[in-house]
């Protein structure tokens, strides 16, 4: 959860330090541009990477630890647009130097937490550990179920609590083998919000913030299908 948020506010923070540059008509567009990109690959993010995400990690274990990567980490074509709209950027004037220098930056660490999360969409447990779990269990339950006790009631409280303790603990490996998917999953709320902050950011006052019609699928080709 803590990559999710540092993505984000890493994403954040390139399109603060774009406010900085100096407002002619050529920075306009390159500012407009950034904007567009940086939304764009939000978008990309909740529409196309985390449902593949989601995809790899509804799959079988044993299943899921032969699949490829189902993310291609090459820079994303949004960020290399973002990079092509700086050098659209005059850095004559000392504020724009520096809001450039410190958007270069940003990018360089989006890049690196994008591929930290991808990474933890390929993080699986072996299947082994699931086969030992199912092992270990079965042969506690036949203990438990076969022990000799005097008082029947006994015997069946000790193997109910048995059973349901076994159960949870294969519950919470499973939760944790499963983190998009699982009871305490990782979700993609952050995105959603900096979606909207995007789209509302340097609209006129009183104007609806265009909410286009990218859904990210520019980058459905960076993407192994």
């Amino acid at each position: 959860a803590a990559t999710i948020e540092h993505e984000r506010n890493t994403v954040e923070d390139s399109f603060e330090f774009s406010q900085y540059i100096s407002d002619n008509r050529k920075h306009r567009k390159a500012k407009k541009e950034i904007k567009e990109a940086l939304l764009s690959y939000v978008r990309s993010i909740k529409d196309v990477e985390w449902k593949k995400m989601k995809r790899y990690h509804k799959s079988v274990p044993v299943v899921r630890s032969r699949q490829k990567q189902p993310m291609d980490r090459r820079t994303p074509p949004q960020l290399i647009k973002v990079r092509n709209a700086l050098k659209k950027i005059s850095t004559e004037e000392k504020i724009d130097f520096i809001a450039v220098q410190a958007i270069i930056g940003k990018m360089a660490e989006v890049t690196s937490y994008r591929t930290k999360r991808l990474e933890l969409a390929r993080q699986v447990f072996s299947p082994a550990v699931y086969y030992l779990i199912c092992f270990m269990s079965l042969i506690i339950a036949a203990g438990f179920l076969f022990l000799d006790v005097d008082d029947v009631r006994i015997h069946g409280v000790m193997v109910v609590a048995t059973v349901a303790a076994l159960t949870v603990l294969y519950g919470l490996i499973w939760d944790l083998d499963h983190l998009f998917i699982g009871l305490w999953n990782i979700r993609k709320d952050p995105f959603d919000t900096l979606e909207e902050w995007l789209q509302e950011a340097g609209a006129p006052q009183g104007q609806a913030p265009d909410k286009g019609t990218d859904k990210g699928t520019a980058t459905a080709d960076s993407l192994n299908r």
